[in-house]
Parts: C-alpha cells; structure tokens; sequence
C-alpha cells in the first residue's frame, strides 16, 4: 500500500479537455498487474486505477533464451513499469526494460532476510527521500456502499449491532503459520458474553474454523468466504480483529480495524503490516502454551479494555 500510494502520487501529469473546452490536469492512472482477487479488491478500494491478470501479461517470453516476441500491447503507451518479479533473471529484466522508457525491476523481499520490513522495502523500490522517509500510512478510507454491504451480512448471520464484534480468522496458508484450535478457543471463552464473536473462514480455512468451532460452547457466528472487497466492508464494524499472519489479516489492518496478528517465528515479523493500529505477538505453531494465551489476552485487553 505505501508503494502504490507513492507511484501513484508520482504519477506524470497530463492534460484532460472538460466539455467547457477548458483543460484540466489529470494524474496518469495506476494499473495493478496480480492475482484477479486482490486485483479487484484494490480496484474496488479505490487504490489502483486499473487492474489486469499477472498471467495475461505474456511475462514467460521475457526468460526465453531463443529471441522471441515481446509482449507488446499490454504495455503500450505505460510509462513507468514496476515489477516485484523477475530480479534474479538478468535475461527477463533486459528484455522488460526494452518495453517501457522507466523500468523498475526488484525483489519482492529484502535482500537479506532480517534486514527491514517487506513494505518498507517495496516503498524503497520506488521512491527515495521524504516520500521514503514519511510514507502515507492513513488506513484505507472504504467506499460508503461497501461498508453497508459489510454491515449488511454481519446482519445476516446474526450481529446486532450492540455488543463488540471481535472477528477471527484462524486460517493461514500452512500449518506452520497456525496457532493452536484449542488457543483460539480459549481466548473465545475468555472474552466471554459481553463480545460477539465472528469466525471468518477463506476458501482453505474450513477446517482451522471447524476446529474452533468445536471446542468453544459460547454462540458464535460464522462468516464463509465472503467477496474481499465486502468483507472489508465488514472489518470497517469490527472493535477488534484477532487472526494468524495472513492476507486476510493485512485486509483488516488496512481498512483500519484494530487487529492482534499472531506470528508464528520472530523472523516472520518482517511482513507485520504498514497500518497503525495493530499489536502483532509470536506464538508457539499448532500448540497451547499458557504463556502465549496470557500475552495475547494482554494484546486484546489494549483494544478492548
């Protein structure tokens, strides 16, 4: 997000004929080459201008070693090109560099693993100076339509609006990033009658939510795998987000919820995100340590009193 912002407030300026006949200045627009899902999510945000498929750019010409086409017309007319793809294969950013008159090409991570943080680093790919230094850290300010479509199925599965609205998420994307079924339950089971609690469950998270959900008695809701850009309308009504370190996680941080993010290994606090607002704890992977209970009952308390 910090890097997004800073290419897009570099942006060239050109300029734009009104109907009056009047020009007015205009910033070139962003596009976001990715994975569709986050792609539509930042286009819903408001983040990015435009987005297109990573897979529909023809990138795999560019490691060819027998001449091949280029893939032109997805970058006709761009004038800057950032890619956080392809560093470590000189053929790929020769050729990339030939399709545009700025190229940017730089790993997606720090060099050296425990030097700095991911987003630090991807804004330090793109900008230096006071724009490095005092990056826009502002949560995301989320499109009015979404937030009631957000409020409008927490409705459906049961929130009224009254009690705080914790939402978990205790899926990741491999069993080293989880914490334990039994460490969320009891962290439900502490947080007691006076909170709602909403499990969240993605498109690979059915058996980390049913674990959960098994061993705690209280009444919880369950929200299966809504569309991102609507569940960041969701995370908008939360007082607290509790999950592992995962995509998910970075959402709510972004959107400006509240959030304790449970990282697995110290080395992982690297990806803790750019967002204010969010206490970040190491916890032992797939085990109940009474300690780790304690510490992130603490992280809670901070938020929720």
């Amino acid at each position: 997000m910090p890097a997004l912002r800073a290419l897009r407030a570099a942006a060239p300026m050109t300029r734009a004929l009104a109907e009056d006949a009047r020009g007015s200045s205009v910033r070139e627009p962003l596009t976001l080459a990715s994975e569709p899902r986050v792609g539509a999510l930042l286009l819903a945000l408001g983040v990015v201008d435009d987005t297109i498929r990573f897979d529909r750019l023809g990138l795999e010409a560019l490691f060819a070693d027998t001449p091949s086409a280029l893939p032109i017309e997805p970058f006709r007319g761009v004038d800057r090109v950032v890619s956080w793809f392809g560093s470590r294969d000189e053929r790929f950013a020769s050729k990339l560099r030939a399709l545009a008159p700025d190229v940017t090409v730089a790993p997606s991570v720090p060099s050296v693993p425990v030097h700095g943080l991911v987003w630090a680093h991807l804004l330090g790919t793109v900008t230096t100076g006071a724009s490095a230094e005092h990056p826009e850290r502002a949560p995301i300010a989320v499109p009015e339509r979404l937030v009631a479509e957000g409020r409008q199925v927490l409705t459906k599965i049961g929130w009224d609006g009254g009690r705080p609205l914790v939402m978990i998420h205790p899926g990741a994307s491999g069993p080293a990033k989880q914490w334990s079924a039994e460490g969320f339950a009891r962290v439900i089971t502490a947080l007691g009658a006076r909170t709602r609690i909403v499990l969240h469950e993605g498109p690979l998270d059915g058996d980390a939510v049913r674990a959960v959900h098994s061993r705690v008695e209280a009444s919880v809701h369950r929200l299966d795998n809504p569309a991102l850009p609507v569940l960041a309308g969701a995370l908008t009504h939360v007082d607290l987000f509790l999950g592992t370190d995962s995509g998910i996680s970075h959402l709510a941080a972004a959107v400006g919820a509240r959030c304790v993010v449970l990282f697995t290994s110290s080395a992982k606090l690297r990806w803790q995100s750019w967002a204010p607002g969010v206490e970040t704890q190491v916890v032992t992977p797939r085990e109940t340590a009474d300690p780790d209970v304690r510490r992130v009952m603490q992280r809670i308390r901070r938020f929720l009193g």
